[in-house]
């Protein structure tokens, strides 16, 4: 649970602040770049790799809780962030909710991965990750 109530913290000391009212093309094809085969290939591995971590290291009830709780504060986070359509904050809440649970879970378990480091260096630095890393 430690591991877990540190990632909260790290996640809310973010600045999130893509997506002006000038950027939603730009936005937009962020959110289309998730989709590319590379990305989904080493964000698709290394779920499983946490998975496989969590299966020795299974999750509390209390732990399952707060990660679905946290789904919120991303939702605020988001929102607090982006001046954008509904659906296009749907499309990027979506990802940043994958992305920052994947985080969590992979913190949880003690979980390395220098592709989740350049993961989590993207959101360090105030950008939505979108392409390879």
């Amino acid at each position: 649970m430690e591991q877990l109530e540190a990632f909260a913290q790290w996640a809310q000391a973010l600045e999130l602040n893509w997506g002006g009212r000038n950027q939603k093309a730009e936005l937009l094809r962020w959110i289309k770049e998730r989709d590319n085969a590379a990305f989904n290939w080493a964000w698709n591995r290394a779920f499983r790799d946490v998975r496989t971590c969590e299966k020795k290291n299974p999750l509390t009830i209390e732990e399952r809780t707060w990660l679905e709780s946290f789904r919120i504060t991303t939702e605020v986070i988001v929102e607090i962030a982006l001046f954008a359509s509904a659906d296009e904050q749907q499309g990027l809440l979506f990802c940043v909710n994958a992305d920052f649970q994947l985080l969590a879970r992979a913190a949880r378990v003690g979980f390395s991965d220098p592709w989740l480091d350049k993961l989590r260096a993207e959101y360090e630095a105030g950008r939505f990750p979108h392409r390879t890393l």
